[in-house]
């Protein structure tokens, strides 16, 4: 494709696309709570009508709706260690086939805003959910090792689970 195609068919996209559907008020005070700017919400909804432009292959003006799927390629690099955790995430969103817009932004905000505490509770939902616990008060030395394995010489070094899998 000539560049000059390239630069049109962008330019195309950024002018039918609509504006995001105006948010709920249980949004709004999520969104002003965190300090979400409209700008940013703006952002926001440029990424989800490009994943749903990705799922259709076209010009997508108006997104209410993509695939869970969709949500892995948020993630541009490192994209295979991380896909395993991503479905539990959306799934803890009350999601399973498809995300709806409202439902995106509220997983964003909240999940981006997390504390390194409530980080390691959603780690800890994710492994139980993994490795088919049967119970979500405690996991074994041997889920965990079997959670983490998958990560075992990961050439990305801060994925590498070795450390943790020898002791």
């Amino acid at each position: 494709m000539a560049p000059g195609v390239a630069v049109l068919k962008k330019f195309w996209r950024n002018l039918v696309r609509g504006a995001p559907p105006k948010p709920t008020e249980d949004l709004q005070e999520v969104l002003l709570s965190l300090h979400v700017l409209p700008k940013h919400f703006a952002q926001m909804y440029v990424t989800f009508s490009k994943l749903r432009q990705a799922e259709l292959g076209g010009t997508v003006i108006a997104a209410s709706e993509i695939q869970s799927s969709s949500i892995e390629n948020l993630v541009e690099t490192r994209r295979d260690w991380v896909a395993s955790i991503i479905p539990h995430l959306v799934e803890f969103a009350g999601c399973h086939d498809a995300i709806d817009w409202e439902t995106f932004v509220y997983l964003m905000v909240k999940f981006n805003s997390l504390s390194k505490v409530e980080l390691c509770q959603c780690l800890f939902y994710v492994i139980v959910k993994d490795v088919k616990s049967w119970t979500s008060l405690y996991l074994t030395v041997k889920q965990l090792h079997e959670f983490y394995q998958n990560w075992k010489g990961c050439p990305v070094e801060a994925f590498d689970t070795k450390a943790i899998l020898t002791n």
